[in-house]
């Protein structure tokens, strides 16, 4: 498995294997496991299928359900290490429960001494069993940790994206202004207000090409905002050639969209 550390991440990629979820999701797999071994063979009756199932139900779950509470019980010792060598440490466990679990199997359940299964078969049928299903299940957490660390490392780029389009000051002083003119001139104050929502609306969707009509209405709102709080002290010359309403521009640093 061919795992490596990512060192933005606490803890390594193991979930927690005391967690309900897990517990359950460790009983499912291991039944599936008990069918497979129990219906895969085709020189089985029906009966001898259905007593084979119950065997396999319940040696696979007391596999499943003790590697996972030693994993639970290590939980302290993997959390700190990094994914390869949690990998490494908890596939060692599992195997090490597995050839545990076998060899008292044999000991107590099938007599040793009789020729109803061969020893050294025996253990090293299930630590190959175990070893091709443990593989697979901890590179599934490995990929399902990969993915919720992507997912959370997108949102927070967008979140951060997000507060960069957004620019305190100009908000502060819109929402300072809007509270001045509440009471006073209500009017203005909802004039203000759409303004406001209409910036930050086209702030958001700022990619891509933009018509020119459209990019002087949104400047007109935004200098209609400044004009209410600066007052006589804002003078705008607007110099504008003679460029047809649906020209395309690229949104740009001076775009009244970059300055909300």
């Amino acid at each position: 498995m061919p795992i490596q550390h990512s060192p933005h991440s606490s803890h390594n990629f193991l979930p927690d294997f005391c967690g309900v979820r897990v517990v359950f999701a460790v009983v499912i797999i291991a039944e599936l496991c008990a069918f497979l071994l129990a219906f895969a063979p085709l020189q089985m009756t029906y009966a001898q299928r259905w007593q084979t199932l119950g065997i396999a139900s319940l040696f696979v779950q007391w596999l499943g359900l003790t590697s996972c509470a030693i994993l639970c019980l290590s939980k302290r010792w993997l959390q700190p290490m990094s994914n390869r060598c949690a990998a490494i440490t908890s596939y060692t466990l599992v195997l090490f429960m597995i050839a545990l679990i076998t060899e008292a199997a044999y000991w107590v359940f099938l007599k040793p001494g009789t020729e109803f299964i061969n020893h050294e078969y025996f253990l090293l049928r299930n630590l190959f069993v175990g070893a091709v299903i443990a593989g697979p299940i901890l590179r599934y957490f490995y990929v399902q940790h990969q993915w919720r660390l992507q997912v959370q490392a997108e949102s927070n780029a967008r979140l951060q994206a997000l507060q960069a389009r957004i620019r305190p000051h100009f908000l502060f002083n819109s929402m300072n202004t809007i509270a001045s003119l509440t009471r006073s001139r209500p009017e203005q104050a909802e004039t203000a207000v759409e303004n406001l929502a209409d910036l930050f609306r086209a702030s958001m969707n700022a990619q891509g090409l933009h018509s020119w009509q459209e990019e002087m209405l949104l400047c007109q709102r935004y200098l209609e905002i400044e004009a209410m709080r600066l007052g006589d002290r804002l003078r705008v010359d607007w110099q504008v050639d003679d460029l047809p309403a649906d020209a395309l521009l690229q949104i740009g640093r001076a775009s009244c969209r970059e300055r909300v």
